[in-house]
């Protein structure tokens, strides 16, 4: 039988330390997000020899760039490398006692030292799409720009008020049905619809996960949103009210809340595309999910799963949190959301694989890195 193995590679400034931790390594966790908030990483490692809080203390603000490697994961022979990015230590942690001494490194995809991240300003931006928007604010972080835009608005007048870049940034992408996210030294920005439109990468099961649970939920889910603005220099009215498309799980569920929007709209498809947009992001969490099972690097924010075997929670959901564990063993915890519109039949094209099954496999060391067998 062959042995599948998984192995933390990391640079440090570009320099490959992968062998000098890997003696050391206790746990490594790469944290992915689909949302605003930026990924994150985590390296615990054994400081019994005291290296790591001498001669190799990391610098704060120093990058690090990690990747997992699989091997005869899916096959004798196969290899694979999910990038996880590169990160910007902000945080060392030191501990000891009768179990000896660790050492926590942490880092974030957002650099410490970029502007959109810490400097709050006021700025009026004057007759500009939003994907000019992104592209000066990129380019002052020192950041590179992934634009996958379904929708591109043209903003007459937008106030940046008392705000970050990134975060005012993240509001005119919520507003136009847009998902940002900072990756890999980019500032990604997606049409959410788009992506959760798109087929599954794994159909789920009960037996493929190690635990698993769901919840449905009614606090801040709306059966419909509307809108209703004067523009006094245009002396024009725009009003529209657009249903929800709710997942209705019992198929008696009563909810009579409207989400009322008062926003300043230049047109009737600014109003429109402003009410679809915001109930889909207010309701996007009413039925949420999370599970855990081996490392599966197609496992990643953004995409989605066919949740099949677990009633009426059945369906296609997309993943919000992906966190992956290397050390000991390789696992991931995962955090979904089920996909508004869609039915419990979407995403039937994915494929289960056996491999999948924990039960199948023992968990096995060797050499600093571990293995299913």
């Amino acid at each position: 039988m062959f042995v599948r193995r998984a192995k933390l590679i990391l640079l440090y400034n570009g320099v490959n330390i992968s062998k000098d931790i890997s003696a050391d390594l206790n746990t490594a966790t790469w944290t992915d997000k689909s949302g605003s908030e930026a990924n994150d990483i985590s390296v615990n490692l054994h400081n019994t020899h005291g290296k790591w809080s001498n001669e190799w203390f990391p610098s704060k603000g120093a990058k690090l760039t990690a990747s997992i490697e699989i091997q005869n994961w899916d096959g004798k022979g196969d290899m694979a490398i999910l990038p996880c990015g590169t990160f910007e230590i902000d945080q060392i942690d030191i501990s000891g006692g009768t179990g000896g001494s660790k050492v926590t490194i942490k880092g974030l995809s957002v650099p410490i030292t970029s502007k959109a991240r810490g400097n709050k300003k006021t700025k009026a931006w004057h007759d500009m799409k939003l994907s000019l928007i992104a592209a000066e604010i990129t380019k002052n972080a020192g950041l590179a720009l992934y634009l996958e835009l379904g929708n591109d608005p043209v903003y007459q007048r937008e106030d940046q008020v008392e705000e970050t870049d990134l975060g005012f940034l993240q509001g005119l992408c919520s507003d136009a049905g847009a998902t940002l996210k900072v990756s890999h030294d980019k500032i990604v920005i997606f049409d959410q619809g788009k992506r959760e439109a798109e087929d599954a990468v794994l159909i789920v099961t009960p037996k493929m996960v190690d635990n698993w649970s769901f919840s449905s939920k009614s606090n801040k889910v709306y059966k419909a949103a509307k809108i209703g603005y004067h523009d006094p220099e245009a002396d024009e009215d725009f009003n529209f009210e657009i249903g929800a498309d709710l997942a209705n799980l019992s198929g008696k569920d009563e909810n009579d809340r409207v989400l009322v929007l008062n926003k300043r709209v230049k047109s009737q498809a600014e109003a429109e595309a402003l009410a679809k947009n915001s109930l889909r992001e207010n309701n996007k969490s009413e039925v949420t999910g999370s599970f855990s099972c081996i490392g599966d690097i197609r496992l990643v924010a953004g995409v989605n799963v066919q949740m099949q075997g677990f009633g009426k929670f059945d369906g296609k959901y997309v993943i919000d949190t992906a966190t992956h564990s290397i050390g000991n063993k390789y696992g991931v915890s995962i955090q979904i959301r089920r996909t508004p519109g869609v039915s419990a039949e979407g995403g039937k094209k994915a494929k289960s694989v056996p491999w999948a099954d924990v039960s199948k496999y023992e968990w096995i060391n060797k050499e600093g890195t571990g293995a299913y067998r």
